[in-house]
């Protein structure tokens, strides 16, 4: 299988937008927004994450329907194993450093082994995702058209409807709420199946009205459901955030439909594409940075004060600002990072990794 370097600039364009979301719902969750009932924005709140919570499936829509034509690279998942590691050391010496948060050896032991201990639940199962991806291309190669969207139809029940839905009351399939590798095996096939057997050229307007719906139901459920659960007198554990879990429907709907409307746009200028290409390209960086396990505690409530405007009722315009000034200092960051690590990617350490391939018997 030959490997291709082929940009999508849509799809680098949701990379952005996707991430910009991402810290959108660490802000209202670390910050403790959402938790607030009697606070004036709390419905806007809970509005913007019905449209944030997509974001990390389309992080996984984006990797099935790119790595499904590529090749294995040991380098590339060497690196970005380093990095992670690289970046959990020096965030944690600094809020050690500035008595930001307390230190413990269990704290450590997470720094040092992040992957290992799911710090970045998302790199660990990205990662477990990218050794496992040449033979889920093995696998999609050798099914037809009919038989890949059986398999889908079948995981979608299976890991979505059974598992989500029922999950407030029995042991399902799939207890991790989509944080697992089972969630991303099945968003790899579908970003797959749209590379590889599906009709992209619909009417983004549909798209768009779907993914809005799709939040629309979520929202509704939150506290519908919860309404109806406790005049029903059901437990605690029956909640109406189920449709917020990454496996719910309405997350899934509303990450292909996000998808597919940036599927849908195509960038022919040259400047626009480097500057979103150049963009998309830190957003690794502005995750592991801003979601770091011990800063993520303090960032919000504390470096940023936001726990000082949670009742103000313009609340959301001081959370879209501290998001915008995360998401660029996490940026600069990140450009910084990879200006260090560039000399490493042309050595010949790196070339050498580069050659071997741990596959070549598929």
């Amino acid at each position: 299988m030959e490997k291709t370097n082929v940009r999508h600039i849509g799809l680098e364009l949701l990379r952005i937008v996707a991430m910009l979301m991402i810290v959108t719902i660490h802000c209202l969750t670390k910050s403790g927004a959402l938790y607030l009932t009697d606070a004036p924005s709390y419905y806007l709140n809970w509005g913007v994450y019905s449209l944030c919570i997509v974001a990390v499936n389309c992080y996984v829509l984006i990797s099935g329907y790119f790595l499904c034509d590529k090749a294995f690279s040991l380098k590339k998942i060497l690196l970005l194993w380093c990095k992670v590691i690289i970046y959990s050391i020096i965030i944690s010496l600094f809020v050690w450093g500035f008595h930001l948060v307390e230190f413990s050896l269990s704290d450590l032991i997470k720094t040092l082994f992040p992957v290992f201990t799911r710090s970045y639940w998302f790199v660990t199962s990205y990662i477990v995702l990218y050794f496992l991806f040449p033979f889920l291309n093995k696998l999609i190669n050798s099914l037809s058209k009919k038989q890949m969207g059986t398999l889908i139809i079948i995981m979608f029940i299976v890991f979505c409807l059974w598992s989500n839905l029922l999950s407030s009351f029995f042991i399902t399939p799939d207890m991790t709420s989509g944080y697992g590798i089972i969630w991303f095996v099945f968003l790899y096939f579908v970003g797959a199946y749209i590379k590889r057997h599906f009709d992209k050229k619909k009417s983004s307007i549909l798209y768009l009205i779907l993914f809005l719906i799709s939040a629309l139901v979520a929202f509704t459920s939150k506290f519908g459901v919860n309404l109806l659960a406790s005049n029903l007198g059901f437990s605690v554990r029956f909640s109406g955030t189920f449709l917020f879990d990454y496996n719910s429907f309405t997350s899934l709907v509303g990450a292909l439909m996000l998808f597919l409307i940036f599927l849908n746009i195509n960038i022919k200028a040259s400047l626009p594409s480097k500057i979103i290409t150049s963009l998309a390209s830190l957003t690794f960086g502005v995750y592991l940075i801003h979601n770091h396990i011990l800063l993520k505690t303090v960032l919000w409530p504390d470096i940023l004060k936001l726990n000082t405007v949670l009742y103000d009722r313009f609340f959301l315009l001081y959370a879209l600002g501290a998001v915008i000034l995360v998401y660029v200092i996490c940026s600069l960051a990140e450009f910084i990072i990879k200006l260090l690590f560039s000399p490493f990617k042309k050595s010949s350490i790196a070339k050498k990794l580069d050659s071997i391939n741990l596959y070549k018997s598929l």
